[in-house]
């Protein structure tokens, strides 16, 4: 990538100025088996991809506005330069920053490598 590439920053997240019945929060899990929600863990479940005949559940466009919310949200932080303090959580849930991350140090300005 060249530094005179366009490179698409997010002003706003999309989705940002939709009526609020016209997104979906999207959970972690989805709350209802077969109900066609999509989740994180599932992105847009088995049940959107079998038809409504054979008794499938078609995707709910407040569930893409959420997705492509949840991901221009997390890219406009990165795209502003925010690198976030050592979370203990997370990194058991990813199993372990990669050799060479960054994140920031609260106790003063400055970036740390975890070994």
């Amino acid at each position: 990538m060249k530094s005179t590439d366009d490179r698409k920053l997010f002003g706003s997240p999309i989705g940002a100025s939709v009526a609020t019945g016209n997104i979906a929060v999207i959970p972690q899990t989805q709350a209802t088996a077969g109900d066609g929600t999509a989740s994180v863990a599932l992105g847009f479940p088995p049940e959107t991809f079998i038809s409504r005949a054979a008794g499938g559940e078609p995707p709910r466009g407040q569930d893409m506005n959420g997705l492509l919310n949840l991901l221009s949200s997390a890219t406009q932080v990165l795209q502003a330069g925010y690198l976030g303090p050592f979370d203990a959580t997370f990194a058991q849930d990813i199993g372990g920053y990669p050799a060479g991350g960054l994140c920031c140090t609260i106790q003063s300005i400055g970036v740390t490598k975890p070994l």
